[in-house]
Order: structure tokens, then C-alpha cells, then sequence
């Protein structure tokens, strides 16, 4: 990633923040149930945004440079940009655009806060996307996924070499628990 593509993100973030900060200042008690297509999408590149439609959970969130990752329903995709996050037909065949009024339960978290909310599912999909590392009860552990047959996970000073996402996410080497168990009690970094 070069300095312009980093830099240009960053001001997005930044952007996006200053955006929020309006928005609550505006309104301390905005229902996010009634959000609009637009003002969805501002949100978009610095926040972590949980919601259902449907009776499902999704979420939409930026990983790195101007990837947009987008779940629903057991899927995911990552669009190259806000735009195509936007316009692509990814939830029950619709796009964001089409259903952001639609949207129940909206949660928006800055990113390095919102991290602690992940679920078993959305960890289990960041494992085999990319290499995740977090903190669970003050000590660092993490994943990294070399192939679908070898997934190193971590803790403290152990290390286990899982056969499978499977194994991975089942080995109970945070302090006798596995991932599946502790996924919404890790924070993130």
C-alpha cells in the first residue's frame, strides 16, 4: 500500500468521524432505524456497522485501503470500494442503497471500539480473510491463516497448529476455552 492510497483513506476516516461527531451533536437520540442511502454511505469507511434486515444480521465495515467487507446471512464480499459496497446486490439480492431505510437494529461503533462486539461467525470469516490478532483478559492472541489446512492460533506463550477453521476456532487455548467461546469477549487490535 503506498503513502497517497494511505493517506487518502486516513482523511476518509477522519471525514467520516467529523461526520459522526455532527450527526450526534445534531441529535442525541437519532434513531439510526431511518437512516438514508446517503447517510449510510458516509459512515461507511471508519465505522463498523451491525444491523438485520430481514430477521438476519449483516454488517459492513472497511478493512484495509479502500475494501469495503460486507456480511449477510453466512456470506461475505468485499467490495473494492464504498461505491460498489454500495450498489452491489448482496443482501437478498438487493443493495445497500435500495434497503438502508430498510435496516433494523443499527449499531455504528469507531472501529477500534467496535471490535469487541464480533461474534463467533464474523471471527471464524476474518480468520480465513486475513491475520487477526486480539486481547483476551489482558494478554494478546491471535490467528493467522496460512492455508486452509494451517491455521496458527496463539496465546499468551502457546501456539497451536489446527488442521482446519474448524479446529481453529474449537482448540481450547485461551485458558482452557476455545475461539467459539470467547469470540464476543475479545477485544480487537
Amino acid at each position: 500500500m503506498d503513502v497517497k492510497m494511505i493517506k487518502t483513506w486516513l482523511k476518509k476516516v477522519i471525514d467520516s468521524k467529523q461526520y459522526l461527531k455532527k450527526s450526534i451533536q445534531r441529535s442525541k437520540s437519532k434513531d439510526l432505524k431511518h437512516m438514508d442511502a446517503e447517510e449510510l454511505k458516509s459512515w461507511i469507511s471508519g465505522f463498523d456497522i451491525f444491523f438485520r434486515y430481514k430477521e438476519v444480521d449483516g454488517y459492513i465495515g472497511p478493512m484495509c485501503g479502500e475494501v469495503i467487507s460486507l456480511r449477510y446471512g453466512g456470506k461475505s464480499y468485499n467490495a473494492k470500494s464504498i461505491d460498489e459496497a454500495m450498489e452491489y446486490p448482496f443482501f437478498d439480492g438487493e443493495s445497500l442503497n435500495k434497503i438502508a431505510t430498510q435496516l433494523d437494529d443499527l449499531k455504528i461503533f469507531d472501529i477500534k471500539d467496535s471490535r469487541r462486539f464480533i461474534n463467533a461467525e464474523i471471527l471464524k470469516e476474518d480468520i480465513q480473510s486475513e491475520d487477526v490478532k486480539f486481547e483476551y483478559m489482558d494478554f494478546e492472541g491471535g490467528a493467522i491463516y496460512i492455508s486452509s489446512n494451517k491455521i496458527v492460533i496463539w496465546y499468551k506463550d502457546d501456539e497451536y497448529e489446527a488442521k482446519s477453521i474448524d479446529d481453529a476456532m474449537s482448540y481450547p487455548i485461551f485458558d482452557g476455552k476455545a475461539l467459539n467461546e470467547i469470540a464476543g469477549k475479545i477485544k480487537m487490535v
